[in-house]
């Protein structure tokens, strides 16, 4: 097939047989370019030892179902037997309380790729690497770096680990312990490059970069002054900033949020938002950057990559990427019905938007966008509800639907696949709408 600078495998290894793994691992050995980077996402131990318990009993209950409907309701129902039997505080009771928490996520399709798929084979990292090993690769990173920093886990683990392992796939094996890990994404590269491969942080190649971050100081409003304070991500995860420069900068990487700014731009607009507080920037302003950003790579509360992203203007008629239209449309008819944007988060999709994203393909103004959605509705391909559970006549559903529509930019800019390219455009948009 030739050579490939990246080859990506996501939820196939775990799930085919033995020589199927081993026929996965050779073509990343015989078909990554010199410089490739493969990816392969895959379950693993010790994370799905207790897992397995769940899947065990699930599939003992399915037995010979002939339906996938069946499957489906034979396992759920085995998961509900079982957490009113299940001893508290023992093995089984934790992985059902576990399970149900992952299945309050998913649908249907993940509990039959995970725990009712004909093979599922988790491993250990270490055995996993010793087998890309043979076939001529390495392991690189996780696509997930801050997985790999021992002290994101806590100074007892840095104490006990960093003393005496100095392998990094033996650090990373200990890790997954101390985490419970059950799945990894692992990035391999040729065996002849892991000779090359520096896991310091460089700041000369994190110049090279664009970031995006966004961190809410805690009390609502950034203080660029020398003292402590707390700044929040969106998953609750904290950072302590005391230098005024880098809160300038963190306050500048939100209000950029979601798109990026390159270094000199963040320097430079840390730079501005001190001036206009009448402080002047310190002559290391610009090291206390790079000390900044490397926090935030290492901690995982930073987006960076070597091309810019920036958004796409939101004006009338709009006009989506084609991979987004697409992919609404080819989701649409699904449970879990989705979009990717920019920095590839699925974004679940409302009834309303799984018809009206692919109509986006810039040809369309408001009212064409409106009349299609009300044939749509025509078809009865989708219900509009008032909001006191009433079903609206034909002027009242032309009304819902006209204000939807009139709420797109803001709503393109909130899914981060667009951004609204100026306040006048947005007006002349509505009056349209």
């Amino acid at each position: 097939m030739g050579e490939f600078d990246f080859i990506i495998c996501h939820g196939v290894y775990s799930w085919v047989p033995d020589e199927v793994q081993e026929a996965i691992l050779g073509a990343c050995g015989r078909s990554l370019s010199p410089t490739g980077v493969a990816y392969v996402g895959y379950n693993t131990y010790p994370g799905w030892k207790s897992k397995e318990i769940v899947r065990d009993a699930m599939l003992l209950s399915v037995g010979d179902s002939a339906t996938i409907r069946a499957k489906v309701r034979r396992a759920r129902g085995m998961v509900d037997f079982l957490q009113k039997v299940a001893q508290p505080g023992s093995v089984l009771g934790q992985a059902l309380d576990d399970y149900q928490q992952m299945a309050a996520k998913t649908g249907d399709y993940y509990l039959l790729h995970e725990e009712l798929e004909l093979f599922n084979a988790p491993c250990y990292f270490r055995d996993f690497v010793a087998r890309a090993r043979a076939h001529g690769l390495d392991y690189l990173s996780e696509a997930r770096p801050e997985y790999t920093f021992a002290q994101n886990y806590g100074p007892a683990v840095v104490g006990h680990l960093l003393e005496y392992v100095h392998d990094q796939v033996l650090l990373e094996q200990h890790l997954d312990f101390v985490v419970n890990r059950h799945f990894r994404q692992t990035l391999l590269v040729h065996a002849r490059c892991a000779r090359r491969i520096d896991r310091r942080m460089d700041r000369i190649r994190s110049r090279r970069m664009n970031f995006a971050a966004q961190l809410s100081p805690v009390g609502g409003h950034t203080l660029l002054g020398d003292s402590d304070q707390q700044y929040r991500d969106p998953d609750g995860n904290m950072l302590v900033a005391r230098d005024a420069g880098q809160k300038a900068a963190l306050e500048a990487l939100a209000d950029r949020w979601p798109w990026t700014l390159s270094w000199q731009e963040l320097v430079d607009a840390a730079r501005a938002r001190l001036g206009r507080v009448g402080r002047l920037a310190t002559p290391d302003l610009e090291a206390r950057i790079d000390v900044l950003l490397e926090r935030l790579i290492i901690h995982g509360q930073a987006r960076y990559r070597m091309d810019p992203v920036s958004p796409e203007p939101t004006c009338a008629p709009i006009r989506l990427s084609e991979p987004a239209r697409r992919m609404a449309e080819l989701t649409r008819e699904d449970v879990d019905a989705f979009v990717f944007n920019h920095w590839h988060e699925l974004l679940p999709l409302a009834p309303v938007d799984r018809y009206l994203l692919p109509l986006l393909d810039g040809r369309r103004n408001s009212h064409a966008l409106l009349e299609g959605l009300l044939n749509v509705v025509g078809q009865g391909l989708i219900r509009i509800d008032l909001d006191d559970g009433g079903v609206p006549n034909e002027e009242g559903v032309r009304d819902v639907l006209a204000q939807w529509i009139d709420a797109l930019p803001q709503h393109l800019e909130e899914m981060k696949l667009m951004s609204v390219c100026d306040h006048t455009s947005v007006i002349d948009y509505r009056r349209r709408a």
